[in-house]
């Protein structure tokens, strides 16, 4: 709902004001939420419109930072600041794991929660303030002037948006939210060790990123190319991370495995979303970007542990859940290789080592009669 409306919104008014927007409604949210009576008979749905809320008002954020991100004239060129971008949100979650790790060592007071809740609202709130004065001016002024594209036209390109977005989640909530937890719940004594696990895998998984996007700004290469090697890469790494999961090997090997398949995630992340919003034209791109991002995380990533532990409880095996995480990387091969079809200059792009736009590193939006340019 959230990227449908403010998505929108960010289309006509322009990224940083849906940014600005977003900070203001995720911060009130929080805030409330940090505040909620504990022994209050509704407290359960309180907490539930709260969530809703701060779904809502993520729902364009993402997307509209990959947008403004990718505004540049080649892939590579937008390989950094995206990047950046995701970077930036995983050591968000990465904090909040090691706040995990030392609240399950240190054995604080249940309520401690809520002070981390009431810090991150008050540097929203001042974000808000910070951002919204510098646009005083021109608030109700359009950014430019939104020409008339159906989104239904473009329903091919937010379902492989869901696809490839869906699968970097889907892989990263395996590790991170099925893997490193459920042993946890089985074994209340691992669960100091498996949120310092937590903490090293996303910690990583925000450095690889950043890696990566170095090694690609410098390096001549086909994206499609690239992103076909990271799904074997990660086919191949699914072996030995469900047997150290289900066979309990020393933790530092575990680390080593899972930081394996992070880096291979984080290759197909980079390439992926630096490309992805090329395909839709400027007048629509934050809202389909937003459709297609956060049903790709939330159906396939939010979802997958959940279908993990349906699978281990049907099936009585720890090893189940590794054939659904196969499944969607053979159909996330096949997304790419239907998109190569309709978008078949993509298999000739090449990230050359110039900035300057050629006819290779343009960007790929569908006209308004047939074909692409």
């Amino acid at each position: 709902m959230g990227a449908f409306v403010l998505g929108k919104f960010g289309d006509i008014y322009g990224s940083q004001r849906l940014l600005v927007f977003s900070v203001l409604g995720i911060s009130g949210a929080s805030m409330i939420l940090a505040f909620l009576p504990s022994n209050n008979y509704y407290v359960i749905e309180m907490i539930i419109l709260c969530r809703f809320l701060q779904g809502l008002f993520t729902g364009a954020e993402y997307s509209a930072v990959v947008v403004s991100a990718t505004q540049t004239n080649s892939v590579r060129g937008s390989y950094q600041s995206v990047a950046i971008m995701t970077a930036s949100g995983v050591l968000g979650v990465s904090v909040a794991q090691f706040i995990a790790f030392l609240l399950s060592m240190l054995q604080m007071d249940v309520s401690s929660w809520r002070y981390a809740f009431i810090l991150v609202s008050l540097i929203g709130f001042s974000t808000f303030l910070k951002r919204a004065w510098s646009y005083k001016n021109d608030w109700q002024v359009p950014t430019t002037q939104r020409e008339s594209v159906p989104l239904r036209n473009y329903i091919p390109e937010v379902f492989i948006c869901i696809i490839v977005l869906g699968l970097a989640n889907s892989m990263f909530y395996l590790v991170n939210t099925f893997i490193n937890t459920y042993k946890m719940l089985l074994n209340s004594n691992l669960a100091t060790s498996q949120f310092l696990l937590n903490f090293i895998a996303t910690s990583f998984f925000a450095l690889s990123i950043w890696l990566w996007s170095l090694y690609l700004s410098r390096r001549n290469h086909q994206p499609f190319r690239i992103m076909q090697y990271s799904i074997f890469s990660m086919l191949f790494l699914l072996g030995p991370l469900f047997y150290a999961y289900v066979e309990g090997i020393p933790l530092w090997i575990s680390a080593i495995i899972q930081m394996a398949l992070i880096a291979s995630i984080q290759l197909f992340t980079v390439v992926g979303i630096s490309f992805i919003p090329r395909l839709f034209p400027t007048p629509i791109r934050i809202q389909a970007c937003g459709l297609g991002f956060n049903l790709g995380i939330s159906l396939l990533g939010g979802g997958f542990p959940y279908l993990s532990l349906k699978l281990t409880e049907k099936t009585g095996s720890l090893y189940a859940p590794s054939f659904a995480a196969v499944l969607v990387l053979v159909v996330t091969y096949i997304s790419l290789k239907a998109l190569s079809v309709r978008y078949p200059e993509m298999l000739g792009t090449r990230c050359a080592s110039s900035e300057v736009a050629g006819p290779d590193n343009k960007l790929l939006e569908k006209t308004s009669q047939h074909g692409y340019k």
